[in-house]
């Protein structure tokens, strides 16, 4: 959550300069956006120094990959919200296609948090263990074709624009949204990226 303050706010709501606002508000705006950037940075190292280490036996959730599952449906959420803010998506096919990507992709992260915290993997008749693999490396191949496609049809000058369009009132401005769209797609992409190679050093315990 405080990296999504960290982006979303400042996206949003800083500007350099003062008017019409005022340099006393906006000094206001750049300090909190760069005390939530610090808030994130320390939570990341908590998280980092927490997380269960190498050879330790526990459940799936308290590795570092059960924890990128859990941010990278939260990320997911972040992005619904950006879509549903005006941000034009239904306007070409290429679009609707990313959605599609983070739909999937976030229904399916979210059934396996789920079997992993109610203990029911070993109730299934595939390995989960190879499944998660397979479901994660699946997932980078359509978050990289969402992170190729999202910006081409949204900051291209041919279907989109590549600036922030003047008379776009901030906070209501459909380029935003798709700029906060376009950041977390690469955020999420390098997520799983990153929970793609934790998945391969790490054997799940099902029981606990």
């Amino acid at each position: 959550m405080s990296v999504t303050a960290a982006v979303i706010y400042p996206l949003y709501f800083v500007q350099l300069g003062c008017y019409p606002i005022g340099c006393e508000v906006r000094d206001f705006r750049i300090a909190a956006s760069v005390f939530a950037g610090l808030v994130f940075v320390v939570y990341a190292v908590e998280v980092f120094l927490t997380r269960a280490k190498p050879g330790q036996v526990t459940s799936y959730m308290a590795t570092a990959s059960g924890l990128l599952k859990i941010v990278q449906a939260f990320v997911a959420c972040i992005i619904f919200g950006a879509l549903v803010n005006d941000s034009q998506y239904s306007k070409y096919v290429a679009t609707q296609w990313c959605v599609a990507v983070y739909s999937f992709c976030f229904v399916v992260t979210v059934v396996v948090v789920a079997f992993s915290v109610t203990g029911k993997t070993a109730l299934l008749w595939f390995p989960f263990e190879r499944s998660v693999v397979v479901y994660t490396f699946g997932a980078v191949l359509l978050y990289v074709s969402a992170a190729v496609i999202w910006p081409v049809f949204c900051f291209d000058s041919k279907y989109g624009s590549p600036q922030r369009p003047g008379l776009c009132a901030r906070g209501r401005c459909p380029w935003d949204s798709q700029l906060v769209i376009a950041i977390f797609t690469y955020v999420n992409l390098l997520l799983y990226v990153v929970d793609l190679a934790y998945c391969q050093r790490i054997h799940f315990v099902s029981h606990l």
